[in-house]
C-alpha cells in the first residue's frame, strides 16, 4: 500500500503541475477547466492521499516492514494539499 501511495501521490501532483504550466504558457483553459480549480479542490485530494497514506504507513508497521516509502507518500500528500491552495491567487471579494 505504503509503494502504490507512492506512486500515486507523485502523480497527482505531476498532473497539476503540467496542467498550471500548460495552462500559464498557452492562457487556455485545460479540458475547459482552470487549474485553479483544482486548487478548490486540493485539499480535499491530499486529505484523501494522506489518509490511505497513513494506513499504509500503519500497515507497514504491523508487517514490520520499511516505513519509509509511507513517510514520503504521506510528504507528498501534504504536498498535493497545500501548494495548489496556496497557489492560489489571493481575492478578497
Amino acid at each position: 500500500m505504503s509503494r502504490w501511495m507512492l506512486g500515486v501521490t507523485p502523480g497527482i501532483f505531476a498532473l497539476w503541475g503540467i496542467w498550471g504550466l500548460v495552462e500559464a504558457l498557452t492562457d487556455k483553459f485545460v479540458l475547459f477547466y482552470s487549474f485553479r480549480s483544482f486548487g478548490l479542490i486540493s485539499p480535499l485530494v491530499g486529505a484523501l492521499c494522506l489518509v490511505l497514506s497513513v494506513s499504509g504507513l500503519l500497515r507497514a508497521r504491523q508487517l514490520r516492514q520499511p516505513r519509509r516509502y509511507a513517510l514520503a507518500a504521506i510528504f507528498v500528500s501534504v504536498a498535493i494539499g497545500l501548494v495548489p491552495f496556496l497557489a492560489l491567487p489571493f481575492d478578497p471579494s
